[in-house]
């Protein structure tokens, strides 16, 4: 280190890292394992693991993000940029405090990580390159950090270094160069041909194809914000009550509808305030619709009823169509036919304006769902699963403490037009209508909706 400190620096820093692998990877605890390990290495003539760092005058300066602040560079790389170096970072906890104000928030870190990497991002002047890898030194699997979600896809260049003598691996370049969102129509057309439409998916298209195509074409998985997964743990509750007074003629105890309920919530991803929060919510709406139960549930009631019908499209090239549904419920007379459809629906009772769509706000989607199911009950093999009536049914009781329900009885105007709908969507997803008319407006409109998924998703992993 006398003499040539620059050399020695460089063997040090080379054999520090070999001991730092052989800690992480192998568990060697003792110096006197480590020095029988380099013994090994050097009576067979292996090489050390660690790289060898050369000295050029081409060399990088090597520094902190945080060290980076208020200078400039004309390359900058950011490499290990992966899950758990930048953003999901476990924290140690030593102890809970049971209070909810203190809890950790880990999407606080996260902008402060993300601020941290936008700090160091903006330190390059003409280029800059961020790295990551399949495997860390371990030779475990790792993810390419959360917070480069942040980065606007259609500014970055894909650059695949697999085989690559680049010692910085360069996963990413960003760059000027716009790309356009490429969509395989013909996919989509088959993909649609074989999976058909639900209530759902055919709403997502009709408010917004690149909604379609994420949710139901590519299917990129969300997760879902806490009051839909409420919605979910209702719903079950109501299916096995009335599955019950539908087999034995009677409502179940209280303390078996706390017990459903609870099982429910138990599958959730919640915190011990969440799940208490939860549980008070659910006890109490619960109890309030059945108490509406009592006065209008049929003797004779199905549900969770799911049915899958072909709907003939006369097109030369996709004669028929797949159409798919899961009913809440249906009920049934004395004499077993159908008598109305119910939906249920967790939210705050919406309006019969808004239902059908003629508020500002609103597109209608709730009373094109009702004809939905009306046009699967009319296609359905089973006659006496035809009926005309469709019934939203919002669990969440009204200010003044009444359950609110809004009953629609579809007509075969209404059925007829929405089957040409759907026929129509057919034709533009073939002719590549809706594709035409996405080029014609900003990519960043279209691709909010996969920021959405991005950032629920992260918010709530």
């Amino acid at each position: 280190m006398k003499y040539e400190p620059l050399s020695s620096a460089r063997v040090l820093r080379r054999l520090y890292d070999e001991v730092e692998a052989q800690v992480i990877r192998d568990q060697v605890s003792t110096l006197k394992v480590v020095s029988q390990s380099l013994a090994l290495r050097k009576h067979y003539g292996f090489a050390l693991t660690a790289p060898y760092i050369d000295t050029k005058l081409s060399a990088v300066q090597v520094m902190t993000a945080h060290k980076s602040k208020g200078l400039e560079f004309s390359v900058v790389f950011i490499p290990h940029l992966k899950d758990g170096n930048w953003g999901g970072k476990k924290n140690r906890n030593t102890f809970n405090i049971p209070i909810a104000r203190h809890q950790f928030d880990a999407e606080v870190a996260d902008d402060d990580e993300k601020r941290l990497l936008y700090v160091a991002m903006t330190r390059a002047k003409q280029e800059l390159l961020l790295s990551s890898s399949a495997t860390n030194i371990e030779g475990k699997d790792s993810l390419p950090s959360r917070l480069y979600d942040f980065i606007d896809e259609t500014t970055t260049q894909i650059v695949d270094t697999t085989a690559s003598e680049n010692d910085f691996s360069v996963l990413t370049v960003v760059s000027d160069n716009q790309t356009k969102p490429d969509v395989d129509r013909e996919l989509i057309l088959k993909l649609v041909s074989d999976r058909g439409f639900s209530a759902t998916s055919l709403n997502n298209y009709l408010k917004n194809p690149w909604q379609f195509i994420y949710r139901n074409v590519l299917r990129i998985p969300e997760v879902q914000p806490l009051h839909m997964q409420f919605g979910t743990v209702v719903h079950n509750v109501l299916q096995s009550i009335t599955s019950y007074h539908t087999k034995n003629k009677t409502w179940p105890k209280d303390t078996a509808i706390k017990e459903w309920l609870e099982v429910q919530l138990r599958r959730l991803p919640v915190s011990n305030v969440e799940y208490t929060e939860l549980h008070t919510k659910g006890m109490t709406i619960i109890f309030s619709y059945l108490t509406h139960l009592d006065k209008t549930l049929p003797e004779q009631t199905k549900e969770e009823v799911s049915i899958r019908v072909m709907l003939p499209t006369g097109l030369p090239d996709l004669p028929e169509i797949p159409l798919t549904g899961k009913l809440d419920r249906i009920d049934f007379s004395s004499d077993g036919t159908a008598l109305r459809v119910v939906d249920y629906k967790t939210g705050k009772p919406k309006t019969r304006n808004y239902i059908e769509g003629k508020t500002a706000n609103a597109d209608g989607e709730y009373k094109r769902q009702l004809v939905f199911y009306a046009l699967l009950l009319s296609l359905y093999d089973d006659d006496r699963y035809k009926c005309r009536e469709g019934v939203l049914s919002f669990v969440e009781p009204a200010l003044s403490g009444a359950v609110k329900e809004e009953s629609f009885l579809i007509t075969d105007e209404e059925v007829a037009e929405l089957k040409q709908e759907i026929i129509d969507t057919i034709l533009d997803i073939k002719a590549g209508t809706f594709l035409v008319d996405l080029e014609l407006a900003k990519a960043s409109d279209y691709a909010s909706l996969a920021v959405q998924i991005v950032e629920r998703n992260s918010k709530q992993s």
